[in-house]
């Protein structure tokens, strides 16, 4: 794959609930199923949610010393042992999930495991937190066509950086999850921090796998404000026969956990507030608090009015003009209906309009998307507002161009508000690489589409047609040889025949 080729990215189009049954099936395939069951009767109100259960597979003469096979003195190796399942036990299960609803996902702990992973036909791959410098387990994992969940406990930020680093090399779609490895894990060990910490260092989902007392809940609401997309529980069944583990939930504790989730997420409110919007019951509380405006002498039909004119009070009548509407970069507003002396202006229209507040509310967008994108630029730079179809539809088409450096080589930073398009264009010398560093953007090149994301490249030759544009807002780094203003040509008539589309900007960020 090229890195003008998009990289397949782990998505989730809900967060994702994963249900960790590990050895709790007591290695008794009834048990298990049991189990399963009880799960399928505790999510089925809850459709916020995508469901897995997870399984784990080793082989246990490929894991275990032969010399240490028996020693069931050995917590782990009697674990292993009194607890292994036959293949076709696992499957059994591996199939009452997929009947019951439940996605599925595993945790291989050696080489063969990680092939019956991708022959039984699961969702997901879980690289457990003992396993996740395990260099060969991850060679092997890593020629698997499957998104996978590494947990992360117990791992330091050098070797982290390494492992994202060996999985974004092989082009895997992977999430983290951050992971305590104590069982249970007490409150002051949980270190919820890290979740929009690894987020941020990362670029990719995060998840919260919990080994906490399963009575407590407010870790899960903490991880939901956090940020993170994948929560694992540990679930059992306790019986007269088989004990539950002091980390592991019954189902009347995981419908407890749910509903607590569920709030979090209701007080959380959308993950991505790009298209969110005020409420109608929230407008109608606060424009009973704004100041309406009023006419301070009888106004006519058709008349002309300015600040001289009005005042502003409360309280603000229905379809009444607001003070926040009277801005200062309208420069004439017209009465198209008689006010009283004293009257709310209800009817009104705006002639002409000083197209300074649109420039001024765009430029405080770029400079939240820097903030946001955690760029600094020098206060000196060259900025240039480029609005190809007039300054007027500058939101809608144009671009932010701050100049870097140009000189043989040119650096410019390209910045566009959420919905921003640049029309098609060519250069007849420049070449150009574009890499997207924050956001989301659709590059056109001879009509060929990229949807790129942060870290992806592209290259652009001389004469190459190209167009772009971002759902969500950019930042992009454009390297090139020395730009020139004559060396764009458009395809599109308006922008040719447009003489006056480009604004430059000194001293741009104490002037907005």
């Amino acid at each position: 794959m090229t890195t003008n080729e998009r990289i397949n990215m782990f998505r989730l189009t809900k967060p994702l609930i994963v249900f960790e049954m590990a050895n709790n099936h007591m290695g008794d395939v009834d048990h298990g199923l049991q189990i399963i069951e009880s799960l399928g009767f505790a999510v089925a109100a809850y459709s916020r949610f995508d469901f897995a259960i997870k399984f784990q597979y080793r082989e246990i003469d490929d894991i275990l010393h032969p010399s240490f096979r028996t020693r069931l003195d050995m917590k782990f190796v009697k674990r292993f042992q009194e607890t292994k399942l036959n293949q076709d036990s696992f499957r059994q299960m591996l199939n009452y999930c997929k009947k019951k609803g439940f996605k599925t996902i595993c945790t291989p702990f050696d080489g063969p495991s990680v092939d019956r992973v991708l022959s039984d036909g699961f969702d997901y791959l879980k690289i457990a937190s003992c396993s996740i410098l395990d260099w060969p387990l991850l060679e092997r994992i890593a020629e698997k066509d499957l998104p996978i969940i590494a947990s992360t406990g117990g791992t330091k930020i050098q070797d982290l950086d390494r492992v994202v680093a060996f999985l974004q090399h092989k082009q895997k779609k992977f999430a983290l999850m951050h992971c305590v490895g104590i069982y249970p894990t007490p409150e002051d060990l949980l270190v919820m921090n890290r979740i929009d910490w690894l987020s941020t260092r990362y670029g990719v989902p995060i998840g919260f796998s919990t080994h906490e007392d399963p009575s407590e809940l407010q870790p899960a609401s903490i991880a939901v404000a956090k940020g993170a997309e994948i929560f694992e529980k540990h679930v059992g069944i306790e019986t007269q026969k088989y004990k539950l583990n002091r980390y592991s939930a019954s189902p009347d504790q995981i419908a407890a956990w749910l509903d607590n989730l569920e709030k979090a997420f209701q007080i959380c409110g959308p993950v991505n507030l790009d298209d969110f919007d005020v409420s109608a019951a929230e407008e109608s509380s606060l424009r009973d608090l704004k100041r309406g405006v009023f006419a301070k002498r009888a106004l006519k039909p058709n008349e002309i009015f300015t600040s001289d004119d009005v005042f502003f009070a409360m309280p603000v009548q229905d379809r009444q003009m607001t003070s926040e509407q009277f801005s200062k970069h309208n420069l004439r507003f017209v009465c198209n209906q008689e006010v009283d002396s004293l009257g709310p202006i209800i009817d009104f229209s705006v002639t002409e309009k000083d197209l300074r507040g649109n420039i001024s509310a765009v430029i405080h967008q770029v400079k939240a998307i820097l903030r946001s994108a955690r760029i600094v630029t020098n206060p000196n730079s060259k900025v240039q507002l480029s609005h190809h179809h007039g300054i007027e539809e500058f939101e809608t088409i144009g671009a932010t161009l701050i100049e870097c450096i140009n000189r043989d080589y040119c650096k410019k930073l390209i910045v566009q508000v959420p919905g921003q398009f640049h029309p098609e264009h060519y250069h007849d010398v420049k070449e150009e690489t574009f890499q997207v560093l924050w956001g989301d953007l659709e590059l056109v090149v001879e009509e060929q589409k990229y949807q790129l994301l942060p870290g992806d490249i592209v290259t652009v030759f001389p004469k190459q047609k190209h167009s772009f544009r971002t759902k969500h807002g950019v930042v992009f780094e454009e390297v090139s040889t020395t730009h020139r203003a004559t060396d764009s040509s458009y395809t599109d008539t308006v922008v040719v025949e447009n003489s006056d589309r480009k604004t430059d900007l000194l001293k741009w960020l104490d002037r907005f």
